[in-house]
Protein backbone atom coordinates (compact mmCIF):
# COMPACT_ATOMS: atom_id res chain seq x y z
CA UNK A 1 0.00 0.00 0.00
CA UNK A 2 1.60 3.27 -1.11
CA UNK A 3 -1.45 5.57 -0.63
CA UNK A 4 -0.93 7.13 -4.06
CA UNK A 5 -4.34 6.04 -5.35
CA UNK A 6 -5.82 8.68 -3.03
CA UNK A 7 -5.90 12.25 -4.33
CA UNK A 8 -4.34 14.40 -1.62
CA UNK A 9 -3.43 17.28 -3.92
CA UNK A 10 -6.19 19.40 -2.39
CA UNK A 11 -5.49 18.54 1.23
CA UNK A 12 -5.28 15.60 3.64
CA UNK A 13 -7.41 12.52 2.91
CA UNK A 14 -8.96 11.21 6.13
CA UNK A 15 -12.11 9.54 7.43
CA UNK A 16 -14.22 7.31 5.19
CA UNK A 17 -12.05 7.69 2.10
CA UNK A 18 -8.95 6.51 3.93
CA UNK A 19 -10.94 3.89 5.83
CA UNK A 20 -12.21 2.39 2.57
CA UNK A 21 -8.72 2.34 1.09
CA UNK A 22 -7.30 0.51 4.10
CA UNK A 23 -10.37 -1.70 4.41
CA UNK A 24 -9.86 -3.05 0.90
CA UNK A 25 -6.57 -4.47 2.19
CA UNK A 26 -8.15 -5.92 5.33
CA UNK A 27 -6.90 -3.14 7.62
CA UNK A 28 -8.89 -0.94 10.02
CA UNK A 29 -7.94 1.84 12.44
CA UNK A 30 -8.79 1.86 16.15
CA UNK A 31 -7.74 3.39 19.47
CA UNK A 32 -6.68 6.67 17.86
CA UNK A 33 -5.86 9.59 20.14
CA UNK A 34 -8.96 11.83 20.54
CA UNK A 35 -9.09 14.91 18.29
CA UNK A 36 -6.52 13.46 15.89
CA UNK A 37 -6.88 11.76 12.52
CA UNK A 38 -4.89 9.35 10.44
CA UNK A 39 -4.27 11.19 7.19
CA UNK A 40 -2.76 10.74 3.75
CA UNK A 41 -0.91 13.91 2.78
CA UNK A 42 0.86 15.01 -0.37
CA UNK A 43 4.55 15.68 0.14
CA UNK A 44 4.09 18.87 -1.88
CA UNK A 45 1.73 20.32 0.74
CA UNK A 46 3.89 19.59 3.78
CA UNK A 47 5.97 22.71 4.39
CA UNK A 48 5.71 23.54 0.66
CA UNK A 49 7.39 20.27 -0.27
CA UNK A 50 10.54 21.01 1.72
CA UNK A 51 10.25 18.50 4.59
CA UNK A 52 9.72 14.97 3.26
CA UNK A 53 10.22 12.89 0.13
CA UNK A 54 7.77 10.00 -0.14
CA UNK A 55 9.45 6.68 -0.91
CA UNK A 56 6.75 6.24 -3.56
CA UNK A 57 5.71 9.77 -4.47
CA UNK A 58 3.60 11.73 -3.91
CA UNK A 59 1.77 10.65 -0.72
CA UNK A 60 2.67 9.72 2.85
CA UNK A 61 0.64 8.60 5.86
CA UNK A 62 0.78 10.33 9.24
CA UNK A 63 -1.37 11.30 12.22
CA UNK A 64 -2.54 14.90 12.31
CA UNK A 65 -4.32 17.15 14.79
CA UNK A 66 -2.08 16.54 17.78
CA UNK A 67 0.48 18.69 19.56
CA UNK A 68 2.01 16.07 21.84
CA UNK A 69 2.19 12.27 22.27
CA UNK A 70 -0.28 10.47 19.99
CA UNK A 71 -1.11 6.88 19.10
CA UNK A 72 -3.27 4.69 16.90
CA UNK A 73 -3.70 0.98 16.18
CA UNK A 74 -3.97 -0.89 12.89
CA UNK A 75 -6.08 -4.05 13.08
CA UNK A 76 -5.94 -6.84 10.51
CA UNK A 77 -8.96 -8.87 9.40
CA UNK A 78 -6.76 -11.94 9.02
CA UNK A 79 -3.64 -12.62 11.03
CA UNK A 80 -0.36 -11.75 9.34
CA UNK A 81 3.21 -12.92 9.79
CA UNK A 82 5.07 -9.73 8.85
CA UNK A 83 4.46 -6.00 8.41
CA UNK A 84 6.97 -3.60 6.85
CA UNK A 85 6.83 0.11 6.15
CA UNK A 86 9.15 2.93 5.18
CA UNK A 87 9.87 6.08 7.15
CA UNK A 88 10.45 8.34 4.13
CA UNK A 89 13.45 10.62 3.62
CA UNK A 90 13.37 13.80 5.71
CA UNK A 91 14.54 17.09 4.18
CA UNK A 92 16.47 19.68 6.20
CA UNK A 93 15.22 23.17 5.31
CA UNK A 94 17.54 24.12 6.94
CA UNK A 95 16.60 21.82 9.85
CA UNK A 96 14.28 18.83 10.24
CA UNK A 97 13.08 16.85 13.24
CA UNK A 98 10.96 13.74 13.68
CA UNK A 99 9.58 12.43 17.00
CA UNK A 100 10.68 9.25 18.72
CA UNK A 101 8.20 6.45 18.14
CA UNK A 102 7.52 2.77 18.78
CA UNK A 103 5.41 0.15 17.01
CA UNK A 104 4.30 -2.99 18.84
CA UNK A 105 2.66 -6.00 17.17
CA UNK A 106 0.14 -8.15 19.09
CA UNK A 107 -1.40 -11.52 18.39
CA UNK A 108 -5.10 -12.30 18.72
CA UNK A 109 -4.75 -12.79 22.48
CA UNK A 110 -3.20 -9.35 22.98
CA UNK A 111 0.29 -10.75 23.56
CA UNK A 112 3.14 -8.62 22.17
CA UNK A 113 5.07 -10.59 19.55
CA UNK A 114 7.34 -7.93 17.99
CA UNK A 115 8.39 -4.33 18.42
CA UNK A 116 10.42 -1.71 16.57
CA UNK A 117 10.97 2.03 16.76
CA UNK A 118 13.36 4.94 16.51
CA UNK A 119 14.59 7.76 18.69
CA UNK A 120 14.17 11.50 18.17
CA UNK A 121 15.70 12.77 14.91
CA UNK A 122 17.10 16.31 14.83
CA UNK A 123 19.24 17.11 11.81
CA UNK A 124 20.67 19.98 9.75
CA UNK A 125 21.22 17.56 6.86
CA UNK A 126 18.78 15.38 4.93
CA UNK A 127 17.92 12.08 6.61
CA UNK A 128 17.68 9.00 4.34
CA UNK A 129 14.57 6.85 4.32
CA UNK A 130 14.53 3.70 6.43
CA UNK A 131 12.52 0.47 6.29
CA UNK A 132 11.16 -1.05 9.51
CA UNK A 133 9.76 -4.57 9.90
CA UNK A 134 7.69 -6.37 12.52
CA UNK A 135 7.57 -10.16 12.26
CA UNK A 136 5.81 -12.66 14.48
CA UNK A 137 3.29 -15.48 14.59
CA UNK A 138 -0.35 -14.52 14.14
CA UNK A 139 -0.12 -10.72 14.23
CA UNK A 140 -3.62 -9.24 14.52
CA UNK A 141 -2.88 -5.62 15.44
CA UNK A 142 -0.05 -3.08 15.61
CA UNK A 143 -0.01 -0.11 17.98
CA UNK A 144 1.94 2.98 16.93
CA UNK A 145 3.02 5.48 19.59
CA UNK A 146 4.69 8.78 18.66
CA UNK A 147 6.28 11.08 21.23
CA UNK A 148 5.32 14.36 19.59
CA UNK A 149 6.07 17.55 21.49
CA UNK A 150 4.88 20.37 19.27
CA UNK A 151 8.53 21.29 18.73
CA UNK A 152 9.31 18.78 15.96
CA UNK A 153 8.73 19.27 12.23
CA UNK A 154 6.30 16.35 12.39
CA UNK A 155 4.26 15.54 15.47
CA UNK A 156 3.96 11.84 14.65
CA UNK A 157 5.57 9.03 12.70
CA UNK A 158 5.53 9.56 8.92
CA UNK A 159 5.03 6.37 6.91
CA UNK A 160 4.86 5.03 3.37
CA UNK A 161 4.81 1.73 1.48
CA UNK A 162 3.06 -0.80 3.72
CA UNK A 163 4.00 -4.40 2.90
CA UNK A 164 1.73 -6.96 4.56
CA UNK A 165 2.69 -10.65 4.57
CA UNK A 166 -0.20 -12.95 5.41
CA UNK A 167 0.18 -16.28 7.18
CA UNK A 168 0.52 -19.17 4.78
CA UNK A 169 -2.44 -21.50 5.20
CA UNK A 170 -1.58 -25.04 6.25
CA UNK A 171 -3.46 -27.90 4.54
CA UNK A 172 -6.55 -29.04 6.45
CA UNK A 173 -6.16 -32.04 8.75
CA UNK A 174 -8.93 -34.64 8.68
CA UNK A 175 -9.11 -37.78 10.80
CA UNK A 176 -11.75 -40.51 11.17
CA UNK A 177 -12.78 -40.79 14.81
CA UNK A 178 -15.40 -43.52 14.34
CA UNK A 179 -15.11 -46.37 13.55
CA UNK A 180 -11.70 -46.96 15.07
CA UNK A 181 -8.81 -48.18 13.00
CA UNK A 182 -8.85 -51.97 12.65
CA UNK A 183 -12.57 -52.46 13.35
CA UNK A 184 -14.42 -54.96 11.13
CA UNK A 185 -18.13 -55.23 10.31
CA UNK A 186 -20.31 -57.93 8.78
CA UNK A 187 -22.18 -57.03 5.61
CA UNK A 188 -24.77 -55.90 4.92
CA UNK A 189 -24.53 -53.36 7.76
CA UNK A 190 -25.03 -49.70 8.53
CA UNK A 191 -21.88 -48.04 9.84
CA UNK A 192 -21.81 -44.54 11.33
CA UNK A 193 -18.72 -42.61 10.31
CA UNK A 194 -17.51 -39.60 12.33
CA UNK A 195 -14.70 -37.28 11.24
CA UNK A 196 -12.81 -34.43 12.86
CA UNK A 197 -11.34 -31.67 10.68
CA UNK A 198 -9.22 -28.60 11.48
CA UNK A 199 -7.88 -25.79 9.29
CA UNK A 200 -6.35 -22.33 9.78
CA UNK A 201 -8.99 -20.97 7.40
CA UNK A 202 -11.91 -22.79 9.03
CA UNK A 203 -13.94 -25.79 7.83
CA UNK A 204 -17.03 -25.44 5.62
CA UNK A 205 -17.89 -29.11 5.22
CA UNK A 206 -16.38 -32.60 5.12
CA UNK A 207 -17.42 -35.14 2.50
CA UNK A 208 -16.64 -38.85 2.84
CA UNK A 209 -16.66 -40.80 -0.39
CA UNK A 210 -16.94 -44.51 -1.09
CA UNK A 211 -13.77 -46.20 -2.30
Amino acid sequence: LNFDALNASGGPVTGDALGSYLGAAGISVSAITPNTELAVESQALINNGNSVTASSAPNVLTQIGGNGPVSFTLEFTHSISQFSFTRPALLADPFVSHPAWTATAYDGNGVAVATTGSGLISSYTNVPSQIFTLAGAGIKSIEFDSQGSGLTTFNSLVMDDFIVTTNASSPPIVSITNPLQGEYFNVPNTVEIDAQATSDAGIFQVEIGRA
